[in-house]
């Protein structure tokens, strides 16, 4: 058998018969996503692979940076990391040999090679994804270049001028905890780096074809002149659809449009006396509702609407998620003003501070290990490349000790917070760690609040899919809060989140002043249901409820409505029957129907507590309700001294 140990192939076994598989190193176990995580032996398997799908969700920054500290690629004969190696799948073009540039354009770059070979490297034009995404090539020769062979002809929006991913920002961290902000999955981040995290986003508005709807830019001028400036206005075609390469505002429209306006019973009277009311129509524009300025990068009509592809740039803000490379996703919980944010002594401020508990807590030292290593790279200039396996006997603590050691770097320092103008007693560490943007953008999700699918109870829908996704608590979440005593958190998970509220989140979307959130409906039918089977929950203040049997009194405060015949409904003329089941004053409002019996019987939901006072088996007690038997002498006896004591 052979076998790898330190790089090395090793001979085990006389017989090479034994040989299945030779595995030239480790890295030839992963895919090139998980091959961009550094220091992949000192990450939790199952979150190595988590940190590997962060590749796909990552957006494209619009300043990025290549990681500070990259993967070497063991195989690679010119000594490059997989982030070098990954860039032409990301979008970087390379020349194949040398040669000189005849044209550019968007689409392409043609090229003349001194061999005579002439070719297009092809380029991309604001391809857009399916994840708020999109790649867009840059080109970086220009006409009459000459180049060699393996030159960086054209970078994308996933690559820097060098061909190198840059899908993300070296951030400067400290592991300190700072004010409750960064509990748990939280990261506070300082005002310039959530500027310098702006991420290049793509959306795509559709506007589908109806019978109702009418668009269409002389239509829409002529029933609202003065909605929109004339400027406004000038930027859109005949169809009603706005022009390619504009710049839109916020508010600004992006497809004109009109559909007729649903009157009420009082305007549908008045429009009988008013022919304009009656053939009014509403406005139906679509206008940019984002917070920054929009490119209109394409917009065309298909044959099943209008179709706009609009790419914009927004910075980092509260509740966006972010993540270091090996699995470590964190939320946005504050970002801090950078003359607020704790800095070194050196007085410049840190751009994230994590807890290091956290690190703890998801057994994953190698995000301490990058950010010493990033120190080290930072102070050197230029991107550490190290092996993702060291040999065995080795260990990370004390290979990067002797690169701090080499190159003077002290990986802790002392941290001075300049709102409470003091500094912390311990020096805490201090590097830098290579994060990307996901696009799990807070927009997104407050948007997908009160707009997804909901039960017949109400409650947020289990399964898979942007509107069907869970916003519950599962019962081990629940356990956890409860556990922790959290009980206002446990509250809200049940009146907020846990059941329909769409007019809240349409509130808080709008900045408006937020109702005060009711009882869920799924607690409301349960009461009902507890009703209908003969118990009452009377309140007794404090949230607290007694439970109690339905009483003829509790019946006669409903003012029921009497069932006086089983009937159903009249078969010749299918109407329904006063006084029968289908009673149109029972079915269709919040009333109670009442059978009035030739004498009282016990509450049924009772039974078992009445049959346990008189000391009566279930069968004995149906007997005696029946009339089958009569009370035992000692029951009789009981009702003579209690009729005779009153």
């Amino acid at each position: 058998m052979h076998v790898v140990r330190n790089n090395q192939l090793e001979d085990v076994s006389d017989d090479d018969e034994d040989v299945h598989f030779e595995l030239a190193d480790p890295s030839r176990q992963f895919g090139s996503h998980t091959n961009q995580i550094p220091l992949q032996s000192a990450v939790q398997a199952q979150r190595l692979f988590y940190g590997g799908r962060f590749v796909n969700q990552a957006l494209a920054i619009e300043h990025g940076e290549a990681p500070l500290v990259q993967n070497l690629d063991p195989s690679d004969k010119q000594g490059r990391s997989f982030d070098e190696l990954v860039g032409e799948n990301l979008g970087a073009v390379r020349t194949k040999k040398p040669g000189r540039v005849v044209d550019v354009t968007k689409d392409y770059i043609r090229v003349a090679y001194d061999d005579g070979e002439k070719a297009d490297l092809d380029l991309y034009d604001h391809q857009f994804f399916n994840q708020k995404s999109g790649v867009t090539s840059r080109a970086l020769l220009k006409k009459g270049d000459a180049f060699t062979a393996g030159q960086v002809a054209a970078a994308s929006s996933f690559t820097d001028d060098n061909g190198v991913q840059n899908m993300g920002i070296n951030a400067r961290i400290g592991l300190v905890p700072w004010k409750g902000f960064s509990m748990d999955d939280a990261m506070p981040i300082s005002e310039s780096f959530a500027k310098r995290m702006s991420a290049v986003q793509y959306k795509v508005v559709k506007q589908d074809a109806s019978d109702n709807l009418k668009t269409g830019l002389a239509h829409y001028r002529a029933q609202f002149p003065s909605r929109f400036t004339k400027e406004k206005l000038a930027q859109f075609e005949e169809n009603g659809l706005v022009r390619k390469g504009t710049i839109l505002e916020p508010g600004d429209p992006i497809v004109l449009g009109t559909m007729p306006r649903t009157l009420s019973s009082v305007g549908a009277n008045v429009g009988k006396l008013s022919k304009a009311l009656k053939q009014s129509r509403r406005d139906a524009a679509t206008v940019w509702e984002g917070h920054q300025p929009a490119e209109v990068i394409d917009a065309r009509q298909t044959k099943n609407g209008l179709k706009v592809v609009l790419r914009y740039v927004k910075p980092t803000e509260e509740g966006d998620k972010l993540t270091i490379r090996a699995g470590a996703k964190a939320t946005v919980s504050r970002v801090i003003p950078d003359d607020q944010m704790p800095r070194t002594a050196d007085g410049q401020p840190l751009d994230v501070m994590l807890n290091p508990l956290s690190l703890v807590s998801r057994a994953n030292p190698s995000s301490q290990h990058e950010i010493r290593l990033g120190k080290i790279a930072k102070r050197l200039g230029t991107a550490l490349k190290i092996p993702s396996f060291l040999p065995k006997g080795q260990n990370w603590n004390d290979y990067i000790d002797d690169l701090e050691k080499q190159h003077g770097v002290q990986s802790t320092e002392q941290i001075y917070d300049p709102v409470a103008n003091r500094t912390l007693a311990n020096p805490v560490t201090v590097g830098y760690a290579f994060i990307n943007k996901l696009h799990h953008v807070s927009s997104g999700k407050l948007s997908t609040r009160g707009n997804g699918s909901y039960d017949g109870n109400d409650q947020p829908a289990r399964g898979a899919g942007e509107h069907a996704q869970a916003k519950r608590f599962s019962g081990l979440e629940n356990f956890a809060t409860l556990s922790s005593g959290a009980y206002s958190l446990m509250r809200e998970n049940s009146t907020l989140r846990g059941t329909r509220n769409d007019q809240y989140w349409k509130d808080l979307r709008a900045g408006k002043p937020l109702p005060k959130v009711g009882v869920p409906f799924v607690w409301n039918k349960f009461r009902a249901l507890l009703s209908g089977a003969g118990m009452a929950t009377r309140e007794v203040g404090k949230g607290r409820y007694r439970l109690a049997p339905f009483t003829d009194k509790d019946l006669d405060k409903e003012d029921p409505v009497d069932v006086d015949t089983g009937d159903l409904v009249n078969i010749s003329t299918m109407d329904t029957i006063k006084g029968g089941l289908f009673d149109p004053r029972i079915v269709t409002g919040d009333k109670w129907g009442r059978i009035r019996l030739p004498r009282p019987i016990i509450n049924p939901a009772m039974e078992d507590s009445v049959r346990t006072l008189l000391g009566l088996t279930k069968q004995e007690l149906d007997d005696v309700l029946a009339g089958r038997m009569e009370l035992p002498p000692q029951l009789k006896n009981r009702l003579v001294e209690a009729s005779s004591s009153h």
